[in-house]
């Protein structure tokens, strides 16, 4: 019925639906769709707070030390091939880099900030002789 959307796509007429659809909705009889949704819901909004925090963090150190260039190493699939263990793996992949990148385009042009995003992998070898 609604396999072909993710949960925050979701709007207030597919809650109407789903409440429709199931008539037992009363106070502890809660579907655990409603739960999932949001469980899902605090989850992107506590990401989306600290990607801005952190991307704001960013910015702001680079105008308190009147740095005009930021510069990113950036590997397309970098997630991927990952093997750092299966832990490590769990914690690195979590992480939301594009997200982190796309509001650093946004911060950057709004503050004349010139942002390259580089291979990721030709940035370390340069750094490391």
């Amino acid at each position: 019925m609604f396999g072909d959307r993710t949960c925050g796509m979701w709007g207030i007429s597919a809650f109407q639906a789903l409440v429709r659809n199931h008539a037992y909705v009363s106070g502890s009889q809660i579907p655990k769709i409603f739960i999932a949704l949001r469980v899902q819901r605090k989850r992107n909004n506590q990401m989306r707070d600290a990607v801005n925090k952190a991307a704001r963090f960013i910015i702001n150190q680079c105008l308190n030390d009147r740095v005009g260039n930021l510069v990113i190493g950036w590997n397309e699939g970098q997630k991927n091939g990952s093997s750092m263990g299966k832990r490590n793996n769990q914690n690195f992949v979590v992480i939301p880099t594009g997200r982190l990148i796309e509001r650093l385009k946004q911060l950057c042009l709004e503050y004349g900030i010139t942002l390259t995003i580089t291979l990721g992998s030709v940035h370390i070898k340069s750094i490391i002789p």
